[in-house]
């Protein structure tokens, strides 16, 4: 936990937008977020809703590519914010636990194992 730090955002707070560099992956404690993607192909937007115990964002962090989504939150959410230099920290400080922490995210298991 003391790579994440906490972050409240209000409903209708946007998280990201699509086609920013990624500079973070957040975890969802309570409230829910809707991701929006829109693609050149589609005529209307698709949309996802994340709701708690969910990790957001993780994909795009973890590769080092831009947004594909925009993120707004649906509701007043408690996020924990692991930003890119906290992973890079992570990695280099315990990189047994990081390694351990992305296999988990890249399988889409839950991250509470590593607790």
């Amino acid at each position: 936990m003391p790579y994440f730090t906490p972050l409240l955002v209000s409903e209708g707070d946007t998280i990201w937008t699509q086609g920013e560099e990624a500079d973070a992956m957040y975890l969802i404690e309570s409230g829910c977020l809707r991701a929006t993607y829109t693609y050149e192909d589609h005529t209307e937007p698709l949309q996802e809703t994340m709701v708690a115990g969910t990790l957001a964002g993780e994909m795009s962090a973890l590769s080092g590519t831009k947004r594909n989504a925009t993120a707004i939150a649906e509701r007043n959410a408690h996020l924990w914010r692991l930003s890119t230099e906290a992973l890079d920290r992570l990695q280099r400080e315990r990189p047994d636990v990081a390694k351990d922490f992305i296999k988990l995210v890249l399988k889409g298991e839950s991250i509470t194992r590593l607790s």
